[in-house]
This record gives C-alpha cells, sequence and structure tokens, in this order.
C-alpha cells in the first residue's frame, strides 16, 4: 500500500511539473520571460524554486537523455500522458457489453487515429496483427502468454507487461483472468437489467397514457378488462394459465357489464 501511494505521489508531481514545463518554461526563449510566466494558483516563490530547478545541470541532463531514449524507441506508443488504462477504459465505455482484450489495447495505443504508426517500422508487426485477428479471431482472448501481441512482439520480459499500465507484473495479470471474466459477467447482468427496466417503464408509460384516454370514454367494466390485457401482454413469457385467466375475467367482466 505505502509503495503504490507513493508511486502514485511520484505521477502527480511528475505530471505537474510536465504540465508547467510545456506550457510556461519550453515555449519560451530566454530565461527572462520564463520567470515572469507563473501559472495560475501557483505562488511567485515556489514558481521561482520550480525555474532555478529546471535550470540545474543534472535536470537539463536527465531530460535530455529522455528525449533520446524516446527516439530510440521501436515501438511508440500514441496513448500521450493517458496511459493504457485510460485508453482501455475508453474502449469499455464505447460498447461495455462487449470485452477488451490485451491486443485492442495494444492496437490502440499504437496507432494513430487513421490506424498509422508514429514510426514506419511498427507498421509490418501491427498489420501483421490486424490479419491474424481477421483470420483467427479466436486468438484475440487467449491469455498474455499466447495471445497476438505475444506471438508477433514475443513475451513480455520480467517486471512489465504491455498494454497493461505501469508496476503491472504478468504474475498479476495471470492471477487475475478468473475474477475479471466473474465482474464482466456481472456487469453485463446489470446492464441487461437496466435496459429491462427502461423498456418496462416505457410501456407502462404508453399504458398509462391508454388508461386516461380509455377511462374517459368507457365504462368500469371495460376499462377492466383493457387493463388486464395490457398487462398480460407486459407479461414476457405467456402461459396457457394466463389465457385462462384472460378469458375467466373477460366472462365475468362482460357479464357484470351486461347486469348492470
Amino acid at each position: 500500500m505505502k509503495g503504490n501511494i507513493l508511486a502514485r505521489a511520484q505521477r502527480l508531481w511528475c505530471d505537474r511539473n510536465s504540465k508547467y514545463r510545456k506550457f510556461n518554461y519550453d515555449p519560451y526563449p530566454n530565461d527572462e520571460k520564463r520567470r515572469t510566466k507563473c501559472p495560475k494558483r501557483v505562488r511567485p516563490e515556489d514558481w521561482e524554486r520550480f525555474f532555478e530547478f529546471q535550470r540545474e545541470t543534472r535536470v537539463i541532463a536527465c531530460r535530455e537523455r529522455g528525449k533520446a531514449v524516446r527516439m530510440a524507441m521501436k515501438r511508440p506508443h500514441t496513448s500521450t500522458r493517458r496511459g493504457s488504462r485510460r485508453i482501455a477504459e475508453r474502449l469499455r465505455k464505447k460498447n461495455p457489453k462487449v470485452p477488451v482484450f490485451r491486443t485492442d489495447v495494444y492496437l490502440a495505443t499504437h496507432t494513430r487515429a487513421d490506424g498509422s504508426s508514429l514510426t514506419p517500422e511498427p507498421d509490418v508487426e501491427l498489420e501483421k496483427i490486424r490479419n491474424i485477428c481477421i483470420a483467427e479471431p479466436e486468438t484475440v482472448s487467449l491469455d498474455i502468454d499466447s495471445d497476438l501481441v505475444a506471438q508477433v512482439c514475443s513475451k513480455d520480459t520480467k517486471g512489465r507487461t504491455r498494454a497493461y499500465g505501469l508496476n503491472v507484473s504478468r504474475e498479476e495479470v495471470l492471477s487475475s483472468y478468473h475474477f475479471r471474466d466473474q465482474l464482466l459477467q456481472e456487469k453485463i447482468v446489470r446492464l441487461t437489467l437496466k435496459e429491462d427496466l427502461v423498456h418496462v417503464r416505457d410501456k407502462l408509460t404508453t399504458m398509462d397514457e391508454k388508461f386516461s384516454s380509455l377511462q374517459a370514454t368507457s365504462g368500469s367494466a371495460i376499462f377492466n378488462v383493457v387493463v388486464l390485457v395490457l398487462l398480460l401482454d407486459l407479461i414476457i413469457i405467456r402461459t396457457p394459465f394466463s389465457y385462462l385467466i384472460l378469458f375467466t375475467r373477460t366472462d365475468l367482466c362482460y357479464g357484470d357489464f351486461e347486469n348492470g
């Protein structure tokens, strides 16, 4: 728990520093303008410390090494600072009833909106993954040791798992498959129940409108018959017993109507 909290605090700190460098430090050519571009909701003394920190030699060297590493990446991603977890969540929101596998997330985080990659080298691998998905769609749902990403890009090395974000090991992913399937099934059942509830509410609204119009134009006995017919129509599974009740109730109401 403590390690996760510290890792999250470090990511938040790095994200905020990256935002300040991108919008308030790097766009300006000299230190004089940079010193005056203090962001909103930041105290001047804090901005002064940030400014001096960015001018340190070790920080400049670290940023240069980071740029060189990013330029040398063989498979650059297109998820920017959102990460693979947020991309996976977006894919789930598009169609909640369809499971999202690692292959889907990998393709989404390594291609642009038009389907191309940042560099020409990964195009061959991505095209191969797409072709296998079309020819053998059942391979998409395999575990991380046998899915398309592992077949085309080799298995994950120790300490990292592609398309699963930071601090996620291979053992954690493999041990959570059973629980993820259970959660997915429960989610599908819950969404189905919500859709059925909306459908029933719409039917009840329509029935209320019909009842209001019938009450003004029909007698009470005929109105009861119509109510019973509409209620039985609401039942999803109609049985012979339901029809027997319908005919019996109709005869009784009709006899009351004749006698009344």
